[in-house]
């Protein structure tokens, strides 16, 4: 419940007007019941092949199990489950060669092994995305041998648990529109999971909805109750980088929220804000953005903006959750050397689609010969005071009785910065803090430099997008 502060910000066209919305947007995201025959037909057909030549157990996983599925997300979860006695290599190596016949059974395409705890097979049959998965089976959630196992826990938690799966699609809807929705590295934002736990917790869309507007930094929420407020300051330390913690109801150790980014929260609870004020089925359309190159460099030039890109050739056999880690190390790093060198970075942001790389826009981007820096203290050791006079040719005594020198500068501009921090073998980029990705297609192919009106040769739309930002007055003309 809000207090009666919030009350009368919100929305005065009425629960009914609220519901009328919700029933059109279920009306428009809904599978139909034939999409879910169609899915466990296949389901059926695959699990029957792998029982009748391999002997072991198959369950069906992810939000089509548990029947949260949104229209047009055809995709089959398939856990193949082993004996724990069974040594991890072998399963491994059973579950890449059950996954490969399973896609030449079935005429599979676009077939790729993937990696998570346990390397899988993923690909397209009969028009949906289906993943053989491996997994131990065990009888209770504390016997877990890999982070894939909790899974069947999960999806018994919720079987039993959620009573209105339509409010997780409305969630998910919600969230996708917004881009907050899925807990790839790459979004940072909600699970399905997470989605699941929310409305079994809050108990419908709109209660989370108006909770979450009280929400405060590493929020907790813990559906299962397996900890007091007492234990609560214990928690925000066990996850103290966490912007929510949502415990987990099969293991109290773990933060489902764990792969949330405080951006994404903060976006989900202000967007959650305004549809309660105005609500429309808008919020649950993305946003089309328009990219119109020229215009944006145009606009750049215009308000003397210094707006640069490090371009270069996208690693080759990495996932996305290897990728995006790597490109966020690299741009904090990158931004970290900047201002170590007098240069101020009012933003930055990465990307990896058609290309990857990472863009800085940066207040400065040329600077004096020399810079005075600052020494110790009169009052300070007289060894580290001779020190800096001798390291110095102009040396002397400021405010505060502190000592300062006059140094040249090692870097002048932008470019030089970026010279010296990735060029080289791969071994002295990685020595610089290059992650080693990243530093191995460096070393093997370069970089571009690009600043302004030579940003148009970029054809990442990930760039243009962390360019032209969700721009929340947006909202405002849904």
């Amino acid at each position: 419940m809000t207090n009666g502060t919030q009350s009368k910000n919100y929305s005065t066209c009425g629960e009914g007007a609220i519901k009328k919305i919700l029933r059109d947007v279920l009306a428009e995201i809904k599978p139909k019941e034939e999409d879910r025959k169609r899915a466990m037909a296949l389901f059926n057909k695959i699990a029957s092949f792998i029982r009748g030549n391999y002997k072991l157990n198959i369950d069906l996983m992810g939000s089509v199990a548990k029947d949260t599925f949104l229209k047009g997300d055809l995709d089959l979860d398939i856990f193949v489950f082993f004996p724990p006695s069974t040594p991890r290599e072998v399963l491994e190596e059973r579950a890449l060669e059950i996954g490969r016949k399973v896609f030449e059974e079935f005429n599979g395409r676009d077939i790729k092994i993937a990696y998570a705890e346990h390397p899988y097979v993923k690909g397209v049959i009969e028009g949906f995305e289906v993943e053989i998965v491996p997994a131990y089976r065990i009888k209770t959630a504390d016997q877990l041998k890999s982070a894939v196992d909790r899974t069947p826990f999960h999806k018994e938690y919720v079987l039993t648990h959620l009573k209105n799966p339509d409010d997780v699609r409305m969630l998910k809807a919600f969230l996708k529109a917004m881009g907050a929705y899925g807990s790839d590295l790459k979004t940072a934002g909600f699970s399905g999971y997470l989605c699941e736990l929310l409305i079994i917790h809050y108990g419908s869309f709109v209660a989370l909805l108006k909770a979450c507007q009280k929400w405060r930094w590493q929020e907790i929420i813990d559906p299962a109750e397996h900890y007091t407020r007492k234990d609560y300051p214990v928690l925000r330390k066990m996850f103290k980088e966490h912007p929510l913690i949502v415990i987990d109801p099969v293991d109290k150790n773990r933060n489902v929220a764990a792969a949330l980014s405080a951006e994404k929260l903060a976006l989900f609870i202000y967007v959650a804000r305004k549809f309660l004020e105005r609500p429309s089925k808008s919020f649950f359309r993305e946003i089309k953005l328009k990219i119109n190159k020229k215009s944006i460099i145009s606009r750049i030039k215009k308000d003397k903006r210094n707006v640069y890109a490090i371009v270069f050739k996208k690693p080759e056999n990495i996932v996305d959750d290897t990728l995006y880690p790597q490109l966020r190390k690299l741009a904090e790093n990158m931004a970290s050397f900047f201002e170590h060198n007098d240069f101020v970075v009012e933003d930055w942001w990465v990307f990896g689609d058609e290309e990857a790389g990472i863009a800085f826009e940066v207040v400065n981007d040329e600077l004096p010969f020399t810079r005075i820096i600052e020494g110790p203290r009169i009052f300070d050791n007289r060894t580290h005071q001779d020190r800096f006079v001798s390291k110095h040719e102009v040396v002397w005594l400021g405010d505060g009785g502190r000592f300062y020198a006059r140094e040249k500068r090692k870097h002048r501009n932008v470019g030089e910065l970026v010279s010296y921090h990735l060029k080289g073998s791969f071994e002295e980029i990685r020595i610089k803090g290059v992650p080693k990705h990243i530093a191995l297609t460096i070393s093997e192919h370069g970089y571009k430099l690009l600043k302004n009106e030579k940003l148009v040769e970029i054809k990442s739309r990930e760039f243009w997008k962390g360019l032209t930002k969700f721009n929340l007055r947006n909202l405002e003309r849904l």
